[in-house]
C-alpha cells in the first residue's frame, strides 16, 4: 500500500508486522492511563525496555520495528494511536516522515521524537511543527512517563531529556534505562 507525504511515496507493505501489548492485569484496575501508544524503534531491545515500562504504567502498547512497519500499524487499527514514540533515525522510514504520515492521518496524534544522537533532537526541535516533545537517549522510567505524560496532556514540546544524550549499550539498558 503506497502511501505519500511531502512529495515521497513511500510502499509499505514490505516487512509487514507489529506487535501489541496490552496492560498485563492483576484482578484490579490497570495503573494510569489507557491511552494507545505506538513505539516505533529499530533497536529491539530499547523498543522492549519501553513497551513494557508503558505497559506497566496501564497504556495500550503497540510495537513496531521501524518505519513502514509504523504506518501499518497505524493504519491497521480501528482507532489510531494517541502517541507516536519514535525513534528519529532509522534506516526504512525514519521518524520525521512517519510522524508526518502519522499526522496526516490522524492530527491528533501526540508525537514523541526520541534520539540518541544529539544534533536530530536539535535540528527535530527547532524545523518540526508543531513544536515536537524530545526525549534524549539514554532516558529512564521517570523521563519516560514524564514526557508521555506531557504529551498526550497536550502540553508543550521542545522537551529534550537529557541534553547531549548519546548511544548506550544493552548492559544500561538492563539496568532500566533506554539508549
Amino acid at each position: 500500500m503506497p502511501l505519500g507525504h511531502g512529495g515521497r511515496t513511500i510502499d509499505i507493505t514490505r516487512g509487514a508486522g507489529f506487535a501489541a501489548r496490552r496492560p498485563e492485569s492483576s484482578g484490579e484496575d490497570a495503573p494510569g492511563p489507557s491511552a494507545t501508544i505506538l513505539v516505533v524503534d529499530d533497536d529491539e531491545a530499547v523498543r522492549r525496555w519501553i513497551a513494557r515500562v508503558l505497559s506497566d504504567a496501564g497504556y495500550h502498547v503497540l510495537e513496531a520495528a521501524g518505519g513502514r512497519e509504523g504506518i501499518q500499524a497505524v493504519f491497521a487499527a480501528s482507532q489510531g494511536p494517541d502517541l507516536l514514540l519514535t525513534d528519529i533515525q532509522m534506516p526504512d522510514v525514519d521518524g520525521e516522515q512517519l510522524a508526518g504520515l502519522v499526522r496526516d492521518a490522524r492530527p491528533d496524534c501526540a508525537v514523541v521524537f526520541m534520539s540518541g544522537d544529539a544534533g536530530n533532537l536539535w535540528r527535530v526541535g527547532h524545523t518540526a511543527q508543531p513544536a515536537p516533545r524530545l526525549l534524549a537517549k539514554p532516558f529512564g522510567r521517570p523521563e519516560l512517563l514524564d514526557t508521555v505524560g506531557a504529551a498526550l496532556r497536550g502540553e508543550g514540546g521542545r522537551d529534550v531529556g537529557r541534553p547531549g544524550g548519546r548511544e548506550k549499550g544493552v548492559d544500561e539498558r538492563e539496568e532500566g534505562r533506554a539508549g
